[in-house]
């Protein structure tokens, strides 16, 4: 099965399958119950060395690797996303590509079902807050 770290009440429950992946919060990998979910990397399937840490965050990942996400929301939406970096509240949010890497809460949140961009680096309050299609971008500083 592989190397595996969990911390945080509940967690590790009804987990079977990835691999090397650090998680660290409520629920961590725990099963739906009753349709509700405040959990983190529950729909890991064979996703690899991720770290994440936060309510929610990386929550819809499936076969994601190599991500760091540290904040509420960081990630949520990506499914399959490959090396990013997140810190900070809802950082890449929206953002289903990989490559990206966000600093502070709102950088880099995206828009829902337009952030599909790549290889961004945002850091700063709401910088890049609205980020799309757009690729190799790089924005520093707290937006207004």
């Amino acid at each position: 099965m592989g190397k595996k770290l969990y911390g945080g009440n509940h967690a590790g429950a009804g987990h079977l399958h990835p691999a090397n992946n650090t998680a660290l919060g409520f629920r961590v990998w725990h099963n739906r119950i009753n349709g509700i979910s405040w959990t983190i990397l529950i729909r890991l399937t064979t996703g690899y060395w991720n770290t994440v840490n936060g309510t929610v965050a990386f929550e819809n990942a499936t076969t994601a690797a190599g991500n760091t996400a540290i904040g509420v929301s960081s990630f949520r939406t990506n499914v399959t996303g490959f090396e990013n970096v997140g810190v900070g509240i809802n950082t890449g949010y929206h953002v289903t590509s990989g490559a990206n890497t966000y600093i502070g809460s709102f950088a880099g949140e995206g828009a829902a079902g337009f952030s599909t961009g790549g290889s961004n680096t945002a850091t700063g309050y709401f910088a890049l807050s609205d980020i799309r299609s757009g690729f190799s971008n790089t924005a520093v500083g707290r937006m207004p």
